[in-house]
């Protein structure tokens, strides 16, 4: 069975506990995984940084699920612009 690892970087540029993503990278591969990526915690324009970094440096499958942007708290609720 294929192990996918999903990671989620913040807006900050960093993951929850402020680790960039070659420390996820670092920590992760050598684990055996099937596949890398980046959940949809910001949108793709944010992502794209960061999956930059994991193409040049993972030997490994890379996956990629961005949301539709942040969404913009109103009056309503959150919506996506």
């Amino acid at each position: 069975m294929p192990l996918i690892v999903s990671v989620t970087v913040e807006t900050t540029g960093t993951m929850l506990l402020g680790s960039e993503i070659g420390a996820a990278l670092t920590a992760l591969e050598p684990l055996g995984i099937d596949m890398i990526g980046l959940n949809c915690a910001t949108g793709p324009a944010e992502m794209s940084e960061h999956l930059r970094y994991l193409a040049r440096h993972s030997r490994i499958p890379l996956s990629c699920m961005p949301n539709a942007g942040l969404p913009v708290l109103g009056k309503d609720g959150a919506h996506y612009p």
